[in-house]
């Protein structure tokens, strides 16, 4: 956002590129004036909090809504912050064990994982450039938790938010070489994660008319996942292993085995 502002040169453009999502926005909007598209963009006006706010209101921030998770608040208190929708799968989750994820379950690991890499390996990673791979080495080894590391790292140049991605990167050994080669090759499949009634009906048509497989069932994701040698079944293994990373930290211990891919079937809004 420095580098777009610095390019536009207008002060004016600040306020829109500083907004909660405009950037994305505007990365909707350039794709699709590359892609050359025919999709009309809308834009609406965002209401209530910022991105960034804690506060619990009628249109309370995705941020303030896990803060309030994170800290053993009520489901009652959110209530009219989120869809019924979404509360009923969150109160089932929460009785599960499988809900809220301490907010800092990935420090030892995240950390534990930096310093086992050379400078080699991390700049490899996607998005290390200008010697940033000597920074996060250096401060890895000094640091004694993830977010004292993350305030080390972060400069005029290089966001938290930017370092965050960066961190996560580490994790999965998600580098450049890998990123590249994905994003050239584009989407390879429709992973269905959850859908409505009237998304029942869409898919009907996607499974149909799809150039793409669909992968909407466990049994579909291990298929895919089996077939190693190819981009799509590298592109589903990086889903799968976050996947199995992210179960560890489940509250409840039980709850905490691989492979969740292979044998969770969507979520159903109905």
């Amino acid at each position: 956002s420095i580098a777009l502002r610095a390019y536009l040169n207008n002060p004016d453009l600040d306020s829109v590129l500083l907004g909660s999502n405009n950037i994305l926005g505007i990365e909707y909007l350039r794709v699709l004036q590359e892609i050359k598209s025919d999709i009309i963009p809308l834009t609406i006006k965002r209401h209530g909090s910022t991105y960034h706010s804690k506060n619990i209101s009628n249109y309370a921030s995705a941020t303030a809504i896990r803060h309030a998770l994170y800290h053993n608040k009520s489901l009652q208190e959110l209530e009219n912050a989120i869809p019924s929708s979404t509360k009923r799968i969150l109160d089932r989750e929460i009785e599960q064990g499988k809900a809220p994820i301490d907010e800092n379950a990935f420090n030892h690991m995240i950390l534990t994982k930096l310093r086992t890499m050379d400078e080699k390996e991390i700049a490899d990673l996607y998005e290390v450039t200008e010697g940033l791979e000597s920074r996060i080495f250096e401060k890895s080894i000094t640091s004694t938790n993830l977010e004292e590391l993350k305030q080390e790292i972060k400069s005029k140049r290089y966001s938290l938010t930017r370092i965050n991605r960066i961190l996560l990167y580490s994790l999965f050994n998600l580098d450049k070489k890998t990123v590249d080669e994905l994003d050239n090759c584009g989407p390879l499949y429709h992973h269905v994660l959850g859908f409505s009634e009237k998304g029942i009906k869409l898919l009907q048509e996607i499974n149909q008319h799809s150039a793409l497989p669909v992968l909407n069932r466990g049994k579909d994701v291990k298929a895919l996942y089996d077939k190693k040698d190819t981009l799509a079944g590298k592109m589903i293994s990086l889903e799968v292993m976050a996947t199995n990373v992210y179960n560890l930290f489940f509250p409840n211990p039980n709850q905490r085995i691989g492979g969740s891919d292979f044998t969770t079937s969507p979520v159903k809004l109905l």
